[in-house]
């Protein structure tokens, strides 16, 4: 489970003394956890942890931007942004999810039904907004 492995390497982190990676795999130890505790009592899923992990680079994004490409803090988020994203199985490219889209609307679904067997099939594996903007154009 990657709860896991995130819980493994906050330990490695600690005991390496690499504070920056320790503190920012401690709170995304503790948020990842959260979400399985509050839902049903239970361990996080693996999906659970990566929408939480998706929640923190979004947060980073947003301050990246805001901060533009000047300061220490830009690389210590920038530095954050690569752990966080070694945690992610590999995304698919614009091209894959237009040859599967693709392959979906010459086969008859819509719009709805293409995103509907992307959420069920490739969980965690794509971009939505860019799926949706390719789904959209076919339409």
């Amino acid at each position: 489970m990657l709860i896991a492995k995130v819980k493994e390497d906050m330990i490695t982190a600690k005991k390496a003394g690499d504070k920056n990676k320790a503190s920012l795999l401690t709170t995304l130890y503790a948020e990842a956890v959260k979400v399985g505790k509050d839902k049903e009592n239970r361990d996080s899923t693996d999906q659970e942890v990566i929408g939480v992990i998706k929640k923190f680079l979004k947060g980073i994004d947003e301050t990246l931007q805001a901060l533009g490409n000047e300061g220490t803090a830009v690389e210590i988020f920038l530095a954050e942004r690569n752990i966080l994203n070694s945690y992610l199985p590999t995304q698919l490219n614009r091209e894959e999810l237009e040859d599967i889209i693709g392959a979906l609307h010459r086969d008859g679904k819509n719009m709805g039904e293409i995103m509907k067997h992307l959420k069920e099939n490739y969980v965690g594996l794509y971009d939505g907004k860019v799926a949706s903007e390719i789904a959209k154009s076919l339409s």
